[in-house]
This record gives C-alpha cells, structure tokens and sequence, in this order.
C-alpha cells in the first residue's frame, strides 16, 4: 500500500512525452514540393540485392533550403536533374537514410514524374489512369469465345480504331 507521501509526489512529477516524427524533414506536412538535384540508384541493405532509383530533393520553400534522400517508387521513372517532384513520408526499409517517397502523379502540373505504363495493379500509388483500351483487355480475357467478336465489333465502331491482342 502507498503512503500519503508517496502519493502526492506522483502527481507532482508528471512524464513528458516526446513525439517523433517519422519524416521530420517535411515538417508537419503531408507533402512538400521539391526540384531534384541528384538523380541515381543505391544498394540496399544486406539480405536485398537489388539496386533502388534514389533522388537527393531540395524543397523549394524559402524558410528553409534543406534536402532530403527519396525513394523513386516503380519500375522506371523520367525523372533528371531539375524536375520537379512532390514528396511525402514514408521509410523504406532496405535503404538507410531514405525517409521519404517521391509521389507518382498523372497531374504534369505538379510533378515532372509522370505515372507507370499499363499498370493493372495499384494504379492510385503508380498514378496510372484507367485508359480504355486496358479496360477492354481484361475484358476480352475473361469472356467466352462467342462474346469476344461482339465486344471489340461494338468497340471498333466507338472508337473507329482496331486493335489486335496477342496472348
């Protein structure tokens, strides 16, 4: 049982608790805008072999010129010295000191990173639009043999184009 005294020293002394940040460089922001400097890839660490794109960003905002190491996500990127890039938080693992991720957006007006190409899966983190033609792909795959001629019949007179698609 505790004794009186004990008791009001514990309201006495309360804790701090400190928060940190898991991407401290964009202070408090969901994203920040930034021009590349320095375009190229890096090793990972040691059970991993493959090299990942890294991009060093300096953030645009005159309060503050710092840069910060970012991952490129996806399998290619356009991205050179001087493009512009939107930056959001988010560690990866296997790369020491890359705290942050370049966005891939299809938007040309906020980032020279243009999104993957005929991407199926996680189009909204790879900023790849839902096009037709990719649509009626998938289609055409899951339909019988004698739905396939009516589909791209009625597809061609839409669009007045034809396409071939070879499995």
């Amino acid at each position: 049982m505790a004794t009186l005294i004990q008791l009001t020293k514990k309201n006495c002394r309360k804790k701090r608790r400190y928060t940190y940040s898991r991407a401290p460089i964009l202070r408090k922001n969901p994203q920040r805008k930034g021009v590349c400097t320095k375009v190229y890839k890096m090793a990972p660490k040691k059970p991993c072999s493959a090299r990942r794109s890294v991009a060093w960003v300096m953030f645009v905002t005159k309060r503050d010129r710092k840069g910060a190491l970012c991952h490129i996500p996806g399998e290619t990127h356009n991205l050179r010295v001087y493009s512009r890039v939107l930056v959001r938080g988010g560690r990866v693992k296997d790369l020491p000191g890359v705290r942050c991720r370049i966005v891939r957006t299809s938007k040309s007006s906020i980032s020279d990173l243009q999104g993957l190409y005929k991407r199926m899966n996680s189009r909204s983190r790879y900023g790849t639009k839902n096009t037709l033609i990719a649509h009626n792909i998938r289609l055409y795959r899951n339909l019988n043999e004698n739905d396939q001629l009516d589909l791209f019949s009625s597809f061609e007179e839409i669009s007045g184009l034809s396409y071939s698609i070879i499995d």
